[in-house]
């Protein structure tokens, strides 16, 4: 067995400034979600773009994936993004 290859960090494109983003051959589609109180059935509501999503992603290694069991608990767990 083989090890893994290991990657390089920071990835080659985000070093020359670029999101890995633009490598992308089709960009993820924004659904208007299920959240009446927050305002989303408004006819004038409108998905942001996936431009403003990756400037935020694209630089930052820590993320919070933050669920609710079927009972209500919240959990929240710090995760690296890759």
């Amino acid at each position: 067995m083989q090890p893994a290859a290991r990657l390089a960090f920071p990835p080659a494109d985000a070093a020359a400034g670029r999101s890995t983003i633009d490598g992308m051959t089709t960009r993820p589609i924004g659904q208007r979600p299920a959240m009446a109180a927050y305002g989303t059935d408004s006819p004038d509501w409108e998905a942001l773009p996936w431009g403003w999503a990756a400037e935020r992603l694209v630089p930052n290694k820590n993320y919070w994936v933050v669920t609710v069991s079927a009972n209500g608990a919240p959990h929240a767990l710090p995760v690296w993004g890759v």
